[in-house]
């Protein structure tokens, strides 16, 4: 398995970056926010529940809802096992 580098190498796409930042912005409010956390942050759905003060089932919803809105602003299509779990060895 190849490393993650630390930073972006010379051939990365600055465009993309743009592209994220408006598909999270076209997010309704709420969803950016779960996504954000959940995601950005790395917070689990215990914990993102308590701050926004929702039950722990809206977060898993509404951040399942967000990242399918990002994936189509961003042109990508569903593939079974995108984003449902972890992939590769056990």
């Amino acid at each position: 398995m190849a490393a993650v580098p630390d930073q972006p190498g010379a051939a990365a796409d600055p465009a993309g970056s743009v592209d994220l930042g408006r598909a999270l912005a076209a997010l309704p409010p709420r969803q950016r926010a779960m996504v954000l956390l959940r995601h950005l942050e790395d917070l689990p759905v215990a914990e993102v529940a308590a701050l926004l003060g929702v039950a722990e089932g809206t977060v898993k919803s509404q951040t399942a809802r967000g990242l399918a809105g990002l994936r189509a602003a961003l042109g990508y299509a569903h593939e079974e096992g995108i984003g449902h779990g972890r992939s590769g060895p056990a």
